[in-house]
């Protein structure tokens, strides 16, 4: 049987077997894998018949699929798939009927995506059972248990890949990631306008146009990291107003549905579990909210404030070197 911890050993095996499936994110694979079947099919075996509704999407393991289509009687071969290939993905996709026939021209190991619309539903009981065990081995969940018991039906474990984006900065704040394992890091591109003959850099402002000797500069900074039990978006202030709400203040609503101003990235592979901001203001006790608006809350980081902390870096790097020079 499929297990949280034996999804991942499979999708590392499918994704050394199969491109197809490899280009797929790690999230991704790790969903399919969990309702994915396999068949074997031997020579002339037909597996898909054309007319009929799109159920399945099949990534080829081993052996051969020949794609064809009949017309008046005669057979036209349309397409040879072989191992580390895949299709019938765009036909579930837009569940239409298949176009065409395609069977097993060798002895063929296929993957079968039957499910492929449940792929991101949580619903199953029983697997609902084996994540709420799981996430029980992770703060906060294994301090709070009630809380864990509340948020579980809705809660969902990603996976990330080194330098994935797990949140940009047109997400808004309805969901939280907490991390389960792995790490993280908040990253801002900040924009500051350098003289093109000295190079010196100022803060940008968007309202002043560029004059002639100046230019525009975009830098990616590193403004915090996350380690396991750490949270992002950060949440603001108030939500402690509204705790074991039903419903929250528009005030706040407000507040959750602004974009966040900064892109987390896995700084390696990272395991995060999210659940809704709303869920987390309802059920989680008054101590661990207190935990959440603590040190690592990062919640809109002001930007003016990270700019002259890189122009003062930028400062005190330059008086370095001209000192080491005059030495």
């Amino acid at each position: 049987s499929k297990t949280l911890q034996n999804i991942d050993t499979i999708e590392q095996m499918l994704r050394h077997r199969n491109k197809a499936f490899a280009s797929y994110s790690l999230d991704q694979r790790l969903k399919m894998v969990n309702v994915m079947t396999f068949e074997r099919h031997p020579p002339e075996k037909l597996i898909c018949k054309e007319g009929h509704m799109a159920t399945s999407f099949y990534f080829v393991l081993a052996g051969k699929v020949e794609v064809f289509s009949i017309n008046n009687g005669i057979k036209q071969r349309m397409n040879v798939i072989g191992g580390g290939e895949s299709f019938g993905r765009l036909a579930i996709l837009g569940d239409t009927r298949l176009a065409s026939n395609s069977c097993a021209s060798t002895k063929a190991l296929l993957l079968i995506l039957g499910d492929y619309h449940k792929v991101d539903e949580n619903n199953d009981p029983t697997l609902l059972e084996k994540q709420l065990l799981y996430l029980a081995g992770f703060e906060p969940f294994s301090t709070y248990p009630d809380f864990l018991e509340h948020v579980n039906q809705e809660a969902k474990i990603r996976i990330f890949d080194t330098n994935d984006v797990i949140l940009t900065e047109e997400d808004n704040h309805s969901h939280v990631c907490i991390i389960l394992q792995g790490g993280a890091k908040a990253q801002k591109n900040l924009k500051f306008v350098q003289k093109k003959i000295t190079h010196v850099w100022n803060r940008f402002d968007p309202d002043v146009p560029l004059q002639k000797d100046e230019e525009l500069i975009e830098k990616e900074v590193d403004i915090q990291e996350f380690v396991p039990r750490d949270h992002f978006p950060g949440l603001p202030i108030t939500i402690l107003d509204a705790a074991e709400m039903e419903t929250l203040p528009d005030e706040i609503m407000g507040q959750l549905k602004t974009g966040c101003n900064y892109r987390v990235i896995s700084t390696t592979k990272t395991k995060i579990c999210v659940i809704k901001t709303l869920d987390l203001v309802k059920h989680a006790p008054e101590q661990l909210l207190n935990e959440f608006l603590g040190g690592n809350n990062l919640y809109q980081p002001n930007t003016l404030a990270l700019q002259d902390s890189v122009l003062d870096r930028r400062k005190w790097e330059q008086y370095k070197k001209g000192v080491l020079h005059e030495t």
